[in-house]
């Protein structure tokens, strides 16, 4: 079972009080402390050793890496089942990418954003009205900090201790008025591709560059805009400890009401791994990071990635706040699935949140996205970093056009300075037409 096993069929009072432990909430002796982290650390190095055997396994024996989590998550999701009857009419299997893409039909009946949802689940169905209460009762961090863009050791030391911190005010009215423009016309533009809600990464729920060919949201000035403030930029040189980190992409993603999934817990980084592609067997390298001794893992190491979720609109606990479970970005251990997750990280939720205000996240902490059963969309437009010693090489071309780059009533100098790696070199064309289906997440 290992020690996660253990600690996750302990009761949720337990969990809790474990977890507050392991988080540093609470204050323990200097020896005893020590000793109970160097005994979880090397639980986890061992469940990080067997697991990796695992997957070669499984890879060596199928030609290809095994099933996501979110896949097998589903497959054991307790909630399926109901609401698989309750859209059998509609019904497809939505992590098939490859039927969803042939699926995708236009909405030729399309109104408008908010009213553009439940087409899978009825909202007054017995089972979603249960969720409603239970979310409205339990949903949200009840200790939630939000700092102010001038307190910039104080969001620091909240990001290197929780993996996340929260700051307000990040975005005065005009250019949260220019975001929530920007987002409403990009949103319109991809439903009316999805009659029947497919999604790109799940039923009711898409991300913002993949329906874009060049897979970017760099191209737009809502968004653009984003990638230098003056209330956000010294706190990521506080946090990454230089001026040297850069701009590498930006997206996000959304989520449409009726969204009645939760998304597994899961992390956006790892180590560095090989394998092999179905149909043309080509190599394909997936990460940057990788220590050929085995010894040490991408979470042992300072952060090498952030994400920066902006909120156009006051993030409340119904219409599908992300949940961030503190301290987990130096876990080595697998994150629970969805049917053994305790009520500590299923309802840890950054919500409620301000419009106007921005989550930095440290893309190995544990996160996942929750039911949006409002009766309005949900959108949290990204920016993503790098650290100054961390790379990955760009997949698929330039994800900023030159023009866009060079206009410096879009970008400021810093701005240039921190996206040199990812714009198109001069006369180099990107196309940033929209795909003719919706893109796969």
């Amino acid at each position: 079972m290992g020690v996660m096993g253990v600690i996750l069929n302990l009761p949720n009072n337990c969990v809790d009080t474990f977890w507050r432990y392991y988080t540093g909430d609470v204050v323990v002796p200097k020896r005893a402390w020590w000793y109970v982290h160097r005994t979880f650390f090397y639980y986890d190095q061992l469940l990080l050793r067997i697991r990796k055997c695992n997957n070669a396994r499984r890879r060596l024996k199928t030609g290809f890496r095994p099933a996501s989590q979110m896949e097998m998550d589903r497959e054991n999701n307790p909630r399926f089942p109901y609401f698989e009857a309750m859209t059998e009419s509609n019904s497809v299997n939505f992590m098939d990418r490859r039927n969803r893409r042939k699926k995708i039909e236009p909405d030729d009946e399309f109104v408008d954003l908010n009213s553009s949802g439940w087409r899978d689940v009825p909202r007054d169905h017995p089972k979603v009205v249960e969720m409603r209460e239970e979310i409205l009762e339990k949903n949200g961090m009840k200790d939630l900090v939000i700092c102010a863009p001038s307190e910039l050791q104080r969001a620091a030391d909240l990001f290197y201790k929780d993996g996340f911190v929260v700051i307000r005010d990040v975005l005065n009215a005009e250019q949260l008025e220019k975001l929530r423009k920007g987002c409403e016309e990009v949103m319109t533009a991809i439903v009316k591709k999805d009659k029947h809600r497919r999604g790109n990464r799940g039923s009711h729920q898409y991300t913002f560059s993949a329906p874009f060919r060049h897979n970017s949201m760099l191209h737009h000035p809502a968004w653009v805009q984003l990638v230098d403030l003056p209330t956000l930029t010294p706190i990521l040189q506080r946090i990454f400890d230089s001026p040297d980190y850069l701009c590498y992409g930006a997206g996000g993603d959304f989520s449409l009401p009726g969204t009645v999934f939760s998304q597994p817990l899961h992390t956006a980084i790892g180590d560095r791994f090989v394998y092999q592609e179905p149909g043309t067997g080509d190599l394909v390298s997936h990460g940057s990071f990788r220590d050929p001794r085995g010894i040490m893992t991408l979470r042992d190491l300072p952060c090498p990635s952030i994400a920066c979720n902006f909120f156009p609109h006051d993030q409340t606990v119904l219409d599908g706040p992300t949940r961030q479970v503190r301290g987990t970005q130096h876990w080595n251990g697998p994150s629970p699935g969805l049917h053994v997750e305790p009520d500590l990280m299923k309802y840890s939720t950054v919500c409620p949140v301000p419009a106007g205000a921005v989550i930095l996240r440290d893309v190995r902490a544990w996160h996942g996205g929750t039911p949006n059963i409002s009766e309005r969309v949900r959108a949290i437009p990204a920016v993503y970093y790098h650290a100054p010693w961390y790379r990955e090489i760009p997949k698929g071309g330039p994800a900023m056009p030159r023009d866009v780059y060079e206009d410096k009533s879009v970008t400021t100098e810093y701005a240039r300075y921190i996206l040199r790696q990812v714009v198109a070199d001069p006369g180099e064309h990107v196309d940033t037409s929209m795909r003719d289906d919706i893109g796969s997440y």
